[in-house]
């Protein structure tokens, strides 16, 4: 069974910016309320890469803004905003960086804007990944996609699965309740599982003991959405299985060249089968309206099975994290696939296997072997489920 993630460099991640292109940076702050960043982590979430920061300069987390959330046990790099209008933040990184560089976190100063940086912000990601423990069956399904790649004619597609880091914990559970409006529950659970805010959690409840809603409030908000949209994405990978099954039967190809398909009837515009979309559902989605009528039926089920309803996505004790909704499409294209034999140091012998599609002797577990993959995926779009896919 392949590996991944075996240690953080072996999953790199550059996320592509909006700097230039939907986000204007000016060298000189000016009126600028804004500076902007790049965040380079190792083996942090997003998260807690931020709450870090946002303690040492001294700010709020809530003025710190991020395009999206990077995999933990990884090597990331990723745009930041930071609201900083008295420049108070600015002269502060230097010292950041020298403090916490060696510790695995550190910000690259870019310039000045007048916008933050908000979820969804962001062209895509890049990625190198070094796929370990192969064995003969791997190593023949990447000898295959390694074929694929030379013929510029073909495409790679995977299904767009939310991968599983979107699930970790209790995410998607503790997002239900909040929906559901059980605070308490909600509150119980958080703490039961010890999520990062668990101590201001338990010592707001000390002083007031039945008000679960301020508790909850205790809780930065980009983590209290980070459960409701884990809930959303479960929603969508649910409807996601069942769509697939119902247009190509239980003969799932998750990567797969980009080819002619009957699918009428199936997708949004009753054409080809990788434009389908279907709804992440939120208080702004309308299943009735929904046009395709197999991808109706199979969502309006699931929420009656849920017992969920569109308007349980409005949660008016806490506004600030009510989902309004949006559509996903159902495969994803994989640009600028490689799969790259590394040969520095390596015999001509050596060399001479890898052209022959050997891959390298895996370090970490005796007797296999490991390769490095890089490709780029649009935003919201999960690496673990596109070598998922590959192996499957």
């Amino acid at each position: 069974m392949y590996k991944i993630k075996q240690v953080p460099e072996d999953f790199i991640v550059e996320e592509i910016t909006r700097f230039g292109n939907g986000i204007q940076v000016k060298e000189d702050k000016e009126d600028c309320k804004y500076i902007y960043c790049i965040l380079k982590k190792r083996d942090y979430t997003t998260l807690k890469a931020l709450q870090i920061i946002s303690h040492e300069l001294g700010l709020s987390l809530n003025n710190i803004g991020f395009a999206g959330n990077k995999d933990r046990v990884a090597v990331t790099q990723q745009a930041i905003s930071i609201y900083d209008p008295g420049n108070r933040a600015k002269p502060k990184i230097d010292k950041f960086n020298s403090d916490n560089s060696a510790k695995g976190i550190e910000l690259k100063f870019v310039g000045y804007g007048n916008c933050p940086i908000s979820l969804g912000e962001l062209e895509g990601n890049k990625f190198r990944i070094v796929v370990r423990n192969l064995g003969n069956k791997e190593l023949v399904k990447l000898k295959k996609l390694d074929a694929m790649q030379l013929n510029d004619t073909k495409q790679l597609k995977f299904v767009n699965f939310y991968g599983e880091q979107r699930f970790s914990k209790s995410n998607k559970d503790i997002g239900k309740l909040l929906l559901q409006k059980r605070f308490k529950d909600a509150v119980e659970l958080i703490i039961k599982t010890e999520g990062e805010s668990e101590n201001k959690v338990t010592s707001y409840l000390t002083n007031y003991s039945n008000d679960y809603v301020n508790a909850l409030k205790q809780i930065p908000r980009k983590l209290l959405l980070m459960y409701v949209h884990s809930y959303q994405s479960y929603i969508w990978n649910l409807a996601a299985e069942k769509v697939l099954r119902k247009i190509k039967g239980d003969k799932k190809k998750s990567i797969e060249q980009n080819k002619e398909k009957d699918t009428e009837g199936h997708g949004k515009d009753n054409s080809e089968m990788h434009v389908i979309e279907i709804p992440v559902v939120g208080f702004g989605t309308d299943i009735d309206r929904i046009e395709n009528t197999i991808i109706r039926k199979i969502v309006s089920d699931i929420m009656k099975k849920e017992c969920m309803t569109e308007r349980d996505f409005i949660i008016r004790q806490l506004p600030e994290v009510s989902a309004e909704g949006k559509y996903r499409q159902l495969f994803c294209e994989v640009r600028d696939f490689k799969i790259i034999a590394i040969t520095d140091g390596l015999t001509k012998e050596d060399k001479s296997a890898k052209k022959d599609g050997l891959a390298e002797e895996d370090e970490l577990h005796k007797g296999k072997k490991k390769r490095f993959l890089e490709f780029t995926l649009p935003k919201s779009s999960y690496a673990t489920e596109v070598v998922r896919q590959m192996f499957e």
